[in-house]
């Protein structure tokens, strides 16, 4: 695995999202005297697990290496499954071929004339999808019709890999 505090930097954003078992975490950083009393209490009166991270990475995980190395070893202790998930290094065709998937899954809930549309465009990645999805639905008015015809479409697998 990678070193703790290129981990915890380089996934800063995985672990904003994903850490839920931020209670634990917290305890551990107070008792190694990374966070005091008073940003305990303030971290942990934060509605969602994003906030209390991100309020981690905002003030205790810049002070220091040594920081971030005790984080990272509670976050080995509290959430190993995740750790182990960022951990794994994809291939480009691994990554690809979840996207297709990601992809697939995203345009089976969308509205037909809205899945068409995706895959006739061919997004690049998750995001790209859900802003034409967005934008389409806003498109179609309150009506729900679209003023033109869509061409049908194959599905995300007719996306040429990446070389």
């Amino acid at each position: 695995m990678a070193d703790g505090e290129d981990f915890v930097d380089k996934h800063r954003s995985q672990l904003i999202q994903r850490v839920s078992n931020i209670a634990p975490i917290l305890d551990e950083l107070l008792d190694k005297k990374v966070i005091d009393q008073e940003q305990y209490d303030k971290i942990r009166a934060l509605p969602t697990s994003q906030d209390k991270m991100r309020e981690l990475y905002s003030g205790p995980l810049k002070a220091s290496a040594a920081c971030k190395k005790i984080f990272y070893e509670s976050l080995l202790a509290n959430e190993i499954f995740l750790i182990e998930d960022l951990s794994k290094e994809r291939s480009p065709g691994e990554a690809w071929l979840l996207d297709i998937i990601v992809l697939e899954q995203f345009s089976e809930g969308l509205l037909e004339g809205t899945a068409d549309l995706a895959r006739c465009h061919r997004p690049a990645n998750l995001e790209v999808a859900v802003a034409l999805a967005e934008d389409h639905q806003a498109a179609r008015g309150p009506g729900g019709k679209v003023s033109q015809s869509l061409p049908q479409g194959g599905g995300f697998s007719a996306l040429s890999q990446p070389h």
